[in-house]
């Protein structure tokens, strides 16, 4: 007897089916009733149309797309405006329209190619040849009214059985799983793994009861399987070539070969031929589908090296060659660190030096440094779950910025005084005037500066990395950008850079923390239509250093990186407060933020270090701070404080003696000191980096 096939609609199966041995390959139209691929379709429809209200916001736009309509976002009283601030105001909403509209349009463009593709692949008629009726199947959804909460606002929406409550969850797991492998190849076919397409199986997953972890252990294996068809594709042309050198062997190396993209000779009626699907298929076999079916599913890419390549980006060299040169020519070091170990050069871009190469892309952004290995430290915590990049940028002006603030924070908090001062800001209102000693703003000159280079500085790097995704560094791969402080901006100004240039799809999840950034409600929400999935804005209330950075500005100070910002769509807000002691500590706590996010296969070990690290400094400043107060003890002069408002306001606080100007020059020496120091320690580590061709390679601590 038969064993019953625990995949299809659940654990019983029809007696016609129990008769009928087991089919050596199963695609989703075998292994799903009409019914359920009917449902699986309206699922996707459902996922997409709520995608697209998210990104593109089409409802508010669609009907009078004018600046003038009274439906636009962020609108205001025009008579309430100077004229030439109403005239700003206009072009900017009007920009900002067709920015979204723009957005909508890629956005249904990109749908229309998903689901023909889907439709290609799943029968939904139930034709009778193909799916007989199966009575028993307990899973058979039930016609049930639409629950308009579960729908997004605009009026396309696919009208089936409430999608977000599928009765597909019920399914096995193991059909569950071949589910979401068989989209995951289904999306690659198109010849690109963008951020809409991720971000939709994502959801997909979510949908099915799939955790993360289990899409990104199945991107892993196909990412691997790609590229061990195309290192065997190649393997296998380079025999060929040389066994026989007749014209007609040459004919077959040319049709095999797909140097320039074609489809593979013998791919016909979505199959693969017996070679490419016997390779597929071995590779696949972890996934739940054989041969011809997976190598069906992907298409020409089963067949093409070339293709394979280009989804990975020359199978990972784009990031690490020649290509960033150009762009490390318009910002001081701008390269791209690999955290795990970059790939071999290979004089053939079709030909994959590794296997070790993932379908996503992260890069890690950091906002200062005080010394070299604060490039990679904050990212090693990232998993290996995708390719981890490190952003080298302007490292003469992280180092001044990192080693001013450090130098300003040590010697301001070896006082007494400090202790008062943060009971009077710290735990104040948050909406409250920032009180600044006389002797902090005498020092105020040493963070300014270097924190006002690194502002224009960031923005410029964050124009490149646009100009890097769009010329696709990262291949035809999701992108996932982390950043802290200042490495925050250089993430704002790229995203706004994407938006402006109509970059969509490119962006998976953007994650900002400690931002010095506007919090500005318009901006933010271009930056969702260039943000498929995550868009998160981390702020501490605590972080004294960024307020006192943003001292000239009003009392409401309109930083991201203080508070939360509104009126965004499915932007998340969370606030780092009890987590977060000062902005210099962002460094030691990405990993906890990450972890407090939901974000997934992040390194425990990494973790654990970033842990202990963070209690070793705060013991060492409990150290510092009862010391000094123990000195302190005997002296206690008045001191002027002067509010964030430039108001004198006398408050009686101990504090030692003003400092003088000798000290100050004495730290501007350390600062430039210990910047010059680094520098020279990241030049000696370059010059035993050199590839074989005689190039430099990038900096990578480790």
């Amino acid at each position: 007897m038969a064993t019953p096939n625990p995949r299809r609609g659940g654990p019983r199966a029809t007696a016609q089916e129990e008769a009928q041995p087991m089919k050596a390959e199963e695609d989703l139209n075998q292994v799903l009733s009409t019914s359920q691929r009917r449902e699986l379709i309206a699922l996707v429809k459902c996922i997409m149309d709520e995608m697209q209200e998210i990104l593109c916001h089409p409802s508010e736009h669609y009907i009078d797309p004018t600046p003038d309509s009274p439906d636009r976002s962020n609108a205001q009283n025009p008579e309430a405006l100077p004229p030439r601030q109403e005239t700003q105001q206009l072009q900017s909403s009007r920009a900002g329209t067709s920015i979204k509209l723009e957005a909508f349009d890629y956005f249904k463009s990109w749908k229309q190619s998903v689901l023909g593709r889907l439709g290609e692949a799943i029968e939904t008629s139930g034709s009778p040849e193909k799916q007989p009726p199966r009575p028993m199947d307990p899973i058979e959804p039930e016609a049930a009214p639409v629950d308009p909460k579960d729908r997004a606002s605009i009026s396309n929406r696919t009208e089936y059985p409430d999608p977000f409550n599928p009765h597909l969850k019920k399914l096995p797991m193991e059909t569950r799983l071949l589910i979401t492998n068989s989209f995951l190849l289904l999306l690659l076919s198109l010849k690109s793994y963008n951020a809409h397409s991720r971000a939709l199986l994502l959801k997909l997953s979510t949908n099915l009861g799939i955790s993360a972890g289990h899409l990104a252990e199945n991107e892993i294996k196909v990412a691997q399987g790609l590229l061990k068809a195309a290192k065997e594709m190649s393997a296998s042309d380079e025999a060929k070539a040389r066994a026989d050198e007749s014209k007609a062997s040459r004919r077959w190396k040319i049709g095999l070969a797909s140097v320039a993209g074609a489809v593979l000779v013998g791919v016909t009626g979505g199959l693969a031929a017996p070679v490419v699907a016997g390779g597929v298929g071995m590779i696949m076999g972890t996934l739940g589908l054989g041969g011809t079916v997976a190598a069906g599913y992907l298409g020409a890419v089963a067949g093409s090296g070339v293709v394979i390549g280009s989804i990975f980006g020359a199978f990972g060299a784009r990031m690490t060659g020649r290509m960033m040169e150009k762009y490390a020519r318009e910002v001081r070091d701008f390269a791209f660190l690999p955290l795990r170990a970059p790939p071999a050069k290979s004089e053939n871009e079709t030909v994959p030096s590794t296997i070790d190469t993932r379908l996503r892309v992260t890069i890690g952004i950091s906002g200062w440094l005080t010394e070299p290995y604060d490039l990679v430290n904050p990212w090693r915590v990232l998993g290996k779950d995708s390719d981890v990049f490190a952003l080298r940028w302007e490292l003469q002006a992280l180092l001044m910025l990192g080693n001013a603030m450090e130098s300003l924070v040590r010697r301001f908090a070896l006082t007494f005084a400090a202790q008062q001062l943060l009971n009077k800001t710290i735990l104040a209102p948050f909406s409250g005037p920032l009180m600044i000693p006389m002797v902090v703003l005498k020092l105020s000159h040493l963070v300014d500066n270097p924190f006002n280079v690194a502002k224009t500085r960031a923005e410029k790097a964050g124009e490149i990395l646009a100009d890097a995704l769009i010329n696709k560094a990262q291949g035809e791969r999701p992108v996932t950008l982390i950043g802290y402080s200042m490495g925050a901006r250089v993430i704002y100004a790229c995203l706004l850079s994407l938006a402006k240039r109509r970059a969509f799809g490119m962006v998976e999840s953007a994650i900002l923390i400690g931002s010095p950034t506007p919090s500005d409600t318009a901006q933010w929400r271009l930056i969702r239509t260039v943000v498929s999935g995550r868009l998160v804005n981390v702020y501490s209330k605590n972080d004294l250093m960024l307020r006192f950075l943003y001292r000239s500005q009003s009392v409401q100070m309109n930083v991201a990186g203080i508070q939360p910002i509104e009126n965004v769509p499915e932007l998340e807000n969370l606030d780092a407060s009890k987590m977060v002691p000062g902005h210099l500590r962002y460094p030691l706590l990405v990993g906890a933020i990450l972890e407090k996010i939901g974000f997934d296969h992040l390194d425990q070990d990494e973790l654990r270090r970033q842990a202990d690290r963070l209690r070793a400094l705060a013991a060492e400043d409990e150290r510092l701070v009862d010391q000094a107060q123990r000195e302190e003890q005997q002296h206690e002069p008045a001191q002027v404080f002067v509010d964030s408002n430039a108001l004198d306001r006398d408050q009686k606080c101990p504090e030692e003696p003003p400092i003088s100007n000798a000290e100050i020059q004495n730290l501007e020496d350390e600062i430039t000191r210990r910047t010059e120091d680094s520098l020279v320690e990241i030049h000696m580590q370059s010059i035993h980096l050199e590839d074989r061709e005689g190039q430099q390679n990038h900096f990578l601590p480790g």
